[in-house]
């Protein structure tokens, strides 16, 4: 019994070691791939945060999605006279 319990804990951390942390893939995750909003971060949000920096709206690229950024989102929503969330859809991120 022993040895099929310590056989089933090495495949499972075989197993566990081979798949992407979500952690991770957000971070190899491009602009327009998921919806971003408040608590978020990765490359993403950093790429974001850039975008709003070219549009005008002065935003701090550190890659995660605070209040810095979550104001620069409402600010650019109610410009674009869109649903003020704080979100950023991948229909809202490629259309900036």
């Amino acid at each position: 019994m022993r040895a099929v319990l310590s056989r089933t804990a090495s495949a499972a951390a075989v197993l566990a070691a081979a798949a992407p942390t979500a952690a991770s893939a957000a971070r190899d995750a491009e602009l327009g791939d998921r919806t971003l909003q408040r608590g978020d971060r990765g490359d993403d949000v950093r790429e974001l945060q850039d975008v709003l920096t070219r549009v005008g709206l002065r935003t701090l690229a550190d890659g995660l999605f605070g209040t810095s950024t979550a104001a620069s989102v409402r600010r650019y929503e109610r410009q674009e006279e869109l649903a003020v969330d704080g979100r950023v859809t991948p229909v809202h991120a490629r259309r900036l």
